[in-house]
């Protein structure tokens, strides 16, 4: 399946393992910038530095996606970065 991505903004919770992890490498390999969110920092590095050796931006925004004061705090350096969201991916 192939999604033109180029230039879009994708955020993906849950992005530190599993689907989430998954779904920021296709993304990243569509083109798109990406935003991680999670809990496990070193997980959430690890995914964000296998997303810039695809060629993409990557952003790791350590917090917990079910905490509404983490994600209000969060939005604002995401927008910093890209300017943008065009696509959430929500797995948490």
């Amino acid at each position: 399946m192939s999604m033109e991505m180029r230039g879009r903004v994708a955020l993906v919770t849950g992005g530190s393992k599993g689907i989430g992890r998954a779904c920021a490498y296709a993304f990243a390999r569509e083109g798109a910038n990406v935003a991680v969110t999670g809990r496990t920092l070193s997980e959430l590095e690890e995914t964000a530095e296998n997303v810039r050796e695809l060629g993409a931006e990557a952003l790791v925004c350590q917090s917990d996606f079910t905490d509404r004061a983490q994600v209000a705090a969060n939005a604002p350096a995401e927008l910093a970065e890209f300017g943008r969201i065009d696509l959430l991916d929500n797995n948490e």
